[in-house]
């Protein structure tokens, strides 16, 4: 083999070589999860991984600048070395396979390996990305301030900050192997990530468990309810059950000192919510409201069910005792005062 032959070889490898190491190393950095890096404190090349992450977008910018400095450069000296040999008419030829062989295995090979495992191969590319960073800082740092100022916005001081999204959080979660929670906070987490797919049927009271009135009712019925052990909240019903009007809530009747004769004295507005409402966005208007309790109704405003601010808070903490569900102990009794009643 001719020397001149050796020279283009040896050029061209080492220009597919470094563009390759460069295209690889911005992807590569690109696809690094830093969430992820930052929970797991004892995995192998953590240290190197937060080195290049702090310094993230000058070095992304410094990969580029290489990539194209090792692209033209080839470039150049394999067409100069092309035309010494062969003449003008291989600048054509040498440019072609140049294209198609930086292409395939300068560009496409080392993006797919990068993107595919970004930490180990980052992890082992740390030291060369770093020279090449600061040697080539003066021409970055010129890039980040014409970036700079053509999108002032995005580098302001108090300007947007990208935001973690649900899925990044759950995988952050679900990735840490570190992480020191116990059985009943990683049954918390994983319940809060799941209300944003959890509708008010899903966790409504259905009509039938649920003890309510009619809206004819007086006080003394009210009363005489919650001595059986009823709940606080009574929802009051024109005809229906299904026709739900409003509700009572017992304290009303307990704390007025002159009782009036029919419990629809005491109504109070409850919330109508429809049965596909996303728990989550149920619970902060119950919050905003004050509401301690929403009906659930279908399309044709017909009552289903009703969710109470608890039942809300069970599908994060877990399972709590339900006023509507028949008690563990007896309920305290009242006493026959008007208004009055004794804890036992």
């Amino acid at each position: 083999m001719s020397r001149e032959w050796v020279r283009l070889f040896a050029v061209l490898v080492a220009g597919v070589l470094g563009t390759a190491f460069f295209a690889g190393a911005e992807i590569g950095l690109i696809s690094l999860d830093p969430l992820a890096i930052r929970s797991r404190e004892a995995a192998p090349g953590r240290r190197r991984l937060m080195r290049l992450l702090t310094r993230r977008r000058g070095i992304i910018i410094t990969s580029i600048i290489a990539n194209n400095i090792f692209l033209v450069g080839t470039s150049v000296i394999l067409t100069g070395l092309a035309e010494r040999r062969w003449g003008e008419a291989a600048t054509l030829p040498v440019t072609a396979i140049l294209a198609l062989v930086v292409f395939a295995f300068g560009e496409v090979l080392p993006k797919a390996l990068f993107r595919r495992r970004p930490e180990p191969l980052m992890a082992m590319a740390t030291v060369p990305i770093l020279v090449a960073h600061l040697v080539l800082r003066p021409v970055s740092a010129l890039a980040i301030l014409v970036t700079a100022a053509m999108n002032p916005r995005r580098d302001e001081p108090g300007g947007a900050r990208r935001r973690v999204t649900r899925d990044e959080l759950r995988g952050l979660f679900a990735e840490s192997s570190e992480a020191e929670t116990s059985g009943v906070d990683a049954r918390m987490i994983a319940r809060i990530f799941r209300m944003r797919t959890t509708t008010a049927r899903q966790v409504m009271i259905p009509l039938e468990r649920v003890v309510m009135l009619p809206e004819s009712a007086t006080s003394a019925d009210v009363l005489d309810t919650i001595r059986r052990g009823g709940p606080t909240r009574l929802p009051l019903f024109d005809r229906s059950r299904t026709r739900i009007i409003g509700l009572v809530n017992v304290f009303d009747v307990l704390y007025d000192e002159t009782p009036a004769a029919h419990a629809a004295h005491y109504l109070r507005n409850v919330e109508f919510v429809e049965r596909s409402r996303r728990v989550d966005e149920l619970l902060v208007a119950l919050r905003r409201t004050r509401s301690g309790m929403a009906v659930v109704v279908d399309p044709d405003g017909r009552a289903l069910g009703i969710v109470t601010i608890e039942d809300l808070v069970e599908e994060i903490v877990g399972e709590l005792a339900d006023e509507h569900e028949v008690p563990a102990r007896p309920a305290p009794a009242l006493g026959t005062g008007t208004g009055g009643f004794s804890a036992g």
